[in-house]
């Protein structure tokens, strides 16, 4: 449906911008994240991560938590964005 595809588009550039100004907000707080960080790739890794812990979780039968998986692989990632 080119409605419902242009709506998730439109949605998904509007995360794309919250995600970065998150990452640009954080980057002002010494040590809290990396100097030379990329705040738009920051928020395309981030938001590709929460897709495929999604796809993961799904073929995994739901298990286990997908809070619990997010939370361990979003960990990971901010371990290397400090």
């Amino acid at each position: 449906d080119p409605i419902l595809r242009a709506m998730d588009e439109d949605s998904g550039k509007l995360d794309a911008e919250e995600f970065a100004r998150f990452f640009r907000a954080a980057m002002e707080y010494p040590g809290a994240l990396r100097r030379d960080l990329d705040p738009a790739l920051a928020a395309a890794a981030t938001m590709n991560l929460w897709t495929g812990s999604v796809h993961s979780w799904l073929r995994q039968g739901r298990t286990p938590s997908l809070p619990g998986l997010f939370r361990q692989q979003l960990s990971l990632l901010f371990k290397g964005l400090t």
